[in-house]
């Protein structure tokens, strides 16, 4: 059926109007005068209240968008409540810890509904933690290509101090676990392991905050080597006050772990370039191997508002610097905390020091000497930077295009040649070009070793690269859309000389430089002459293209005063190396002798067992033979050690070897009886070559 003499409007009984209109998507005949579709099925959604008619143009406000940069503004209100909010989910966590401990040792069981809140405000802390580390990191980041350009905040120095108050209360509190009870023995329930492993949880994540925040709680070498002194006496007081706990260990082993990191340069925190045999008038501190380092004095003040508070933090408030020791005296004590352990069970006692913190403390020593170590074996035309003002040229570019359409070319080519006029220039690194998105780069100094002639197919033969730069960088790490690039090791150039710097780099397409000029001069008046390069083939030249500045150090002139610095450095380090690695040994021989001593399963088992024998003696010997290889005085002392420590380790393999023969006997009688575990078969021609001197 169908419907015919159709209305164009009908009203309803609840007075609403309905409107028909034919439709060009109807092919089949139906329109408003016939056809099919006869009712419409509705509902009137009621309202309370009268309705307000909506404005047709209300203004709205923005809509953020979730970026990094909207979550990570940090302001002084987040520190603020992150630590009233960490202070009390700490503080409620170790009383209520010390409750369930005293309720477990006295019925023998834990409340679930109680464990469920613990573990909630284990949650807390972490999280906590884990902000205030992200956060912190964010506002003073530990790298020098990431330095913020937003300027520094006096709140946001003092809620880091803050922070790093707190962080420290946490690290030297008791687990609640270990509290005495009122007749004198530890409460060591056998129920209480849960709630150990909880407060030991958050003092773990506390530990990696502290050690990831570290080069910002202590931004200076002076501040870093004065908290490891303080330290160390704290618990040499403990130590002569017969107490068998102590509570800053866990303290001193985050700051040992963090004084490990390679960011952290050690002659710049450590005055270990100074003669340990020799009577100081003075208190050393890091700033006396300025003289003998490569240390850049501003890579420390990179804030100078946080060093100012922290410094009167660590003065006023903390009561810190208290003693400031030679790094002779703090190396005894490093090797006490090594060594104490493993007294302590050779002679039966009861174990006191963390193994984290011996661990720590191993490798700060290892990581000393292997410090020491590179020093002795610098490159030969390697110029101490020490002290020098690190100088960027102006840009060699009249006009900057902000527009971005530089394309990489994935990773072809761009170079520019550039000669100085004056001696002693030492190029530090290159300011390159950004954009948006990541970029991986690799930056080269080459200069000319005129091997390939005029043939244009022998290019790269005329070119032998002098040092080279890899990595990444990304918005993040631009100003202003350049981005500065750093050689590891600075690279001396000649007067007159045409030298060449080669950039390649992966991503999308960047910024450059238009309108260049034939000539610059840097702050110091060198001048730069810059000229088209044969290895450039992304389009960079003397007048458009990349490579906008160039950072470099002016050097004195003078090659002797350079030559004899460097090499007042090399003897020094030398001495010092070589006399730290004498005290490992010595240390390390005392404890096979006492092994030796006890000869028994159990003295194997701790001297095989021991971080002083398993890491830091064989990390130490193999960062000293370098130093042996360079110098026949060195390898007279190197051979003496290993010559005073070699007759202790085949007695303890032998004492090893007789322990398991004794302990499975079957299992050894097909066994050859050996000197060690290991023997070999050598065979050498005849006649034997004759004996010779090779040093002398």
């Amino acid at each position: 059926d169908c419907g015919s003499s159709g209305q164009s409007m009908v009203t309803t009984e609840d007075q609403v109007i309905f409107y028909f209109k034919s439709s060009k998507k109807s092919n089949n005949g139906t329109d408003v005068n016939a056809g099919q579709i006869p009712q419409l099925l509705y509902r009137i959604m009621a309202h309370e209240g009268p309705v307000t008619p909506r404005p047709v143009h209300e203004s709205t406000e923005a809509i953020p968008i979730l970026s990094k940069s909207f979550f990570m503004s940090v302001r002084n209100d987040v520190f603020q409540s992150l630590l009233d909010l960490l202070g009390w989910a700490w503080s409620t966590l170790r009383s209520c810890v010390g409750e369930q401990v005293s309720h477990v040792g006295s019925t023998g069981a834990s409340p679930t509904v109680a464990m469920l809140d613990l573990q909630r405000l284990v949650y807390i802390c972490c999280a906590c933690l884990r902000l205030l580390r992200i956060y912190i990191n964010e506002v003073y980041p530990n790298s020098v290509r990431t330095l913020r350009s937003n300027g520094e905040k006096g709140c946001l120095a003092e809620s880091v101090a803050d922070v790093r108050g707190l962080l420290r209360q946490m690290l030297s509190d008791p687990i609640p676990s270990l509290y005495p009870s009122r007749k004198g023995k530890m409460r060591n329930g056998r129920d209480t392991g849960p709630l150990t492993r909880m407060v030991v949880s958050v003092l773990d994540e506390c530990h990696k905050t502290f050690v990831s925040c570290f080069h910002a709680f202590y931004p200076t070498g002076q501040l870093k080597w004065a908290c490891l002194c303080d330290l160390l006496q704290s618990r040499d007081v403990v130590t002569k006050g017969m107490e068998e706990t102590r509570d800053s260990d866990r303290l001193l082993s985050a700051v040992l772990a963090s004084l490990c990191s390679p960011t952290v340069k050690l002659r710049a925190t450590c005055p270990i370039l100074t003669d340990p045999d020799a009577e100081v008038a003075h208190r050393p501190s890091p700033a006396d191997n300025a003289a003998l380092s490569t240390l850049q004095p501003g890579d420390l003040y990179r804030y100078p508002l946080l060093v100012e508070h922290m410094t009167y933090k660590t003065h006023q408030v903390d009561n810190g610097v208290g003693v400031v020791w030679t790094f002779r005296e703090v190396l005894d004590r490093l090797l006490g905390v090594a060594c104490g352990s493993v007294r302590q069970a050779l002679r039966g006692e009861r174990v006191t020091p963390l193994p984290a913190l011996v661990h720590n403390t191993c490798l700060l020593m290892a990581a000393t000497v292997a410090e020491l170590s590179a020093e002795t074996n610098s490159a030969e035309g390697e110029v101490p930077a020490g002290g020098r003002v690190l100088h960027i040229t102006p840009s060699r570019f009249t006009r900057t295009s902000q527009s971005r359409t530089w394309n990489t070319g994935n990773g072809s080519p761009d170079a520019i040649c550039f000669a100085v006029d004056r001696p002693g220039i030492v190029i530090a690194g290159v300011c390159v070009y950004g954009g948006v998105g990541t970029y991986d780069y690799e930056v080269e100094v080459m200069d000319e070793s005129g091997g390939g002639g005029q043939d244009p197919s022998h290019t790269l033969e005329r070119w032998n690269v002098m040092e080279m730069a890899r990595g990444t960088f990304g918005p993040d790490d631009s100003v202003a859309d350049i981005v500065e690039i750093k050689f590891e090791r600075p690279v001396p150039i000649k007067e007159g000389v045409k030298y060449a710097i080669r950039l390649c780099n992966h991503g999308g397409r960047t910024s450059n430089g238009d309108g260049g000029l034939a000539s610059v001069k840097g702050p110091d008046g060198t001048a730069f002459t810059f000229s088209a390069c044969s290895l450039s083939v992304n389009g960079t030249n003397h007048i458009r293209g990349q490579i906008p500045h160039i950072m470099y150090y002016s050097t004195p002139q003078d090659p002797e005063s350079q030559r004899s610095t460097r090499e007042i450095a090399e003897q020094q380090a030398r001495k010092s190396a070589l006399a730290m690695a004498g005290s490992i040994v010595r240390v390390a021989t005392e404890l096979m002798i006492m092994g030796l001593g006890v000869g028994d399963e159990t003295a194997v088992e701790v001297l095989g067992s021991a971080p002083l024998l398993t890491m830091l003696l064989p990390l130490v010997l193999s960062h000293i033979g370098p130093v042996a290889t360079s110098d026949p005085r060195s390898a007279v002392t190197v051979l003496g050690l290993i010559q005073e420590i070699l007759p202790h380790v085949a007695a303890l393999n032998n004492l090893s070897l007789v322990t398991q023969q004794t302990a499975v006997p079957e299992a050894m009688e097909d066994c050859h009886t050996t000197t060690s575990h290991h023997y070999a078969w050598m065979e050498s021609d005849h006649p034997y070559r004759p004996a010779s001197v090779a040093n002398y």
